[in-house]
Order: C-alpha cells, then structure tokens, then sequence
C-alpha cells in the first residue's frame, strides 16, 4: 500500500471510530461528562476508571484475536471492520481517560476528601490515609507525587489542611 492510499485508509478509518464514539457516547453518557460511564463501572469495581476501560476493552482483544485464529473470518470485511474499530474505539477512550486523569492530578489541588468533623486524632488519622490512598491513585497511572503537588482535605467546605509535597514528604502546607 502507498502512502497515499495509507493516509486515506486511516484518515477514513479514524473517523469511522469518532463517528462510532459520538454515536455511542449519547446513549453511554447522557450528563455533561462523557467518561462517565467508566467512571461509575470503576466505582462499582473498585477499581481506576483507567482499569475499568482496560477490563471492558479486553473483550474486544479477543475480538480482534479471534479474526486472526479463523482465517475464513478475514473475508468478512463487515464483521473485521467492526472489531477492529471497537478495539480502536477502546484504546481512544483509554487515552481519553488518562488526558482526563492526568488534568485532575496536576491541578493545584488534585482531590479533595468530604468527611464530617473530626477529633484531631481521627481527623489526623484520615488525611494519612487520605494521603496514602492519594500516593496509591498516582502509583495506579505510573506517577508518583511531584514536588509542589498539593493535597486538601476537606469537610462541609471547610478546609482542614492542604499538605503540600516537599523534598519526599508530605507536609502542612502555609500560604
């Protein structure tokens, strides 16, 4: 195949998946966040929205597998085309997921913890695990907690305490 004849057949097949998300995504995610499906199937999960997506691409892995264990399964363009691009569709959602992940984690303040008041221990106790739980969510996408990264924790729009990242520790953080 020609360069030119690639570029069209990928340019083609490119939009064929945006068409397929957009026509899906309505019906997937009818509120303001069109990730949000894999966001509540994480939730029930327990698991990342990242590891959710992952965990319902992989039937579609096998999809595209079994096309390539059939050999008579290739002459059917109509079937492949679906496959392939549903495996497509997946991995662009996949991306979109991390984009998304990686905007939340490298704001300012990148999560924020409702809880009621606390006594000091127990408030102390829960911005630990707060923090922990916090450094585990990086650890999930490959990150780990960058110089200057904060962290506020919150209760009934209160802040507590914001804790700032410095030199390998967490540490109250003050304006």
């Amino acid at each position: 195949m020609k360069s030119d004849q690639l570029r069209k057949t990928l340019r083609s097949e490119v939009e064929a998946c945006l068409r397929t998300i957009e026509g899906k995504n309505g019906s997937y995610n009818p509120d303001e966040d069109k990730l949000s499906s894999f966001k509540m199937v994480a939730n029930l999960m327990g698991v990342t929205p990242v590891e959710a997506a992952f965990s319902l691409m992989s039937k579609h892995v096998v999809s595209v597998w079994q096309i390539f264990k059939d050999s008579s399964i290739i002459f059917d363009k109509e079937f492949c085309d679906e496959k392939i691009r549903d495996h497509i569709c997946y991995l662009l959602l996949l991306q979109a997921l991390l984009s998304d992940t990686r905007e939340e984690l490298s704001g300012e303040t990148f999560s924020q913890c409702q809880c009621p008041k606390l006594d000091e221990t127990t408030k102390t106790a829960k911005i630990n695990a707060e923090l922990d739980l916090h450094e585990e969510r990086l650890k999930c996408f490959g990150l780990t907690p960058s110089e200057g990264m904060k962290v506020a924790v919150q209760s009934n729009n209160e802040v507590y305490v914001t804790y700032i990242y410095r030199n390998g520790n967490w540490e109250v953080y003050r304006d």
